[in-house]
């Protein structure tokens, strides 16, 4: 199950992403296109960089907190 080590990825796919931050795929994908959610190309796939989930998850709990 990816939620049990993502942590030790660098990289993480848009249906893995969706998995562990709760989003579905297509909100995923919006939020890269709107630049929310930075990713990468590599060869033809997009990869989440884990350290951008991390802050993105930071950033939105907080503000939902606040």
């Amino acid at each position: 199950m990816v939620v049990d080590n993502w942590k030790r990825r660098i990289t993480l796919s848009i249906p893995e992403t969706a998995e562990i931050s709760g989003l579905s795929i297509p909100t995923v994908n919006r939020r890269i296109l709107d630049g929310t959610l930075p990713s990468l190309k590599i060869g033809g796939r997009r990869l989440i960089p884990v350290a951008e989930l991390e802050k993105y998850i930071t950033k939105h709990t907080t503000a939902e907190i606040l």
